[in-house]
């Protein structure tokens, strides 16, 4: 088996096999390979290590050697002229009243190309504006349309959940997400509801549809079964959830409101609830279905 080192050249970008060629690398380093016409500053994920062949997709290269302080200074010092021209097609953008967007400017390590990234709802031809900015700054250029969720990951932002957004900090590939998904789970099919910041259906929709398929933890009118001599909390417990009723008062203290099923103290009027008929069992059915549609 051959061994390989894992290069990643973006924060959430795919992770790319590499040969050490007999040298010394670990966790964090900065290597310098060649990609395509232009050389890359890349950070070291996977420490070498030993890799079926089947796992290698693509043709292995070398790396050409270890990165220093000065290249890392060096790609620093591209990525705040990047910032610079990207005002720069901002402007372009805002003066011609174009249907685009800029998103990304980013420099080759040899700083000989420079690549935009944008986002726009139509085809256009983009050709005249690549060499328009490219008489403006004097280097290369080439321009990149990217779809939605590309969009999304390169601006950032937060999710509904109030972290990050996955495909812009963890998720390399969305994967295949259906409306499906969203009926397994029982989510209403607004798409407001089950919709990313990107507009399109939400990457953690297919996080949990495993578990979902396999059926809820208890239905109604059933016991919460444990391993052990707790005691349920009430005697149905309620879809998907198992609760217990602590016997330690302190520790009761903690549960949600209306879940603490105790007894109430002297003096306190409780009135005792109805027998529950077929016919009821019933009625409360249909307006849960209902509710579902």
């Amino acid at each position: 088996m051959p061994t390989v080192i894992g290069v990643r050249f973006r924060r959430a970008g795919r992770l790319y096999y590499y040969s050490p060629r007999d040298q010394d690398f670990a966790v964090n380093d900065h290597v310098v390979v060649q990609s395509g016409d232009h050389p890359q500053l890349g950070r070291v994920i996977l420490a070498p290590t030993e890799l079926a062949a089947e796992e290698i997709r693509t043709e292995l290269k070398e790396i050409e050697r270890k990165g220093t302080p000065e290249d890392v200074a060096r790609l620093e010092h591209f990525k705040d002229q990047a910032e610079a021209a990207l005002e720069t097609f901002r402007e372009l953008v805002r003066s011609r009243d174009l249907p685009v967007t800029p998103l990304q400017a980013e420099y080759s390590f040899d700083g000989a190309n420079l690549i935009f990234q944008f986002s726009s709802d139509e085809r256009i031809d983009y050709q005249a504006l690549a060499r328009e900015l490219a008489e403006v700054l004097e280097i290369r250029v080439e321009l990149r349309q990217v779809g939605p969720r590309d969009r999304a990951r390169l601006t950032e932002g937060l999710g509904r959940c109030g972290l990050s957004l996955c495909c812009s900090t963890w998720l390399i590939e969305p994967g295949n997400v259906t409306v499906r998904m969203a009926k397994d789970q029982n989510l209403p099919l607004n798409p407001s509801k089950i919709s990313g910041v990107c507009g399109r259906l939400l990457c953690c929709l297919r996080y949990e549809h495993e578990m979902y398929l396999e059926g809820p933890l208890t239905t109604d009118g059933a016991d919460a079964a444990t391993d052990d001599d707790a005691e349920p909390a009430s005697q149905q417990a309620s879809p998907g959830r198992n609760r217990y009723q602590p016997e330690d008062d302190l520790a009761r203290n903690f549960l949600a409101p209306g879940l603490d099923r105790a007894q109430p103290e002297d003096g306190d009027a409780k009135k005792e609830s109805k027998p529950e008929t077929p016919s009821r069992r019933r009625s409360r059915s249909r307006r849960r279905r209902r509710r579902r549609r």
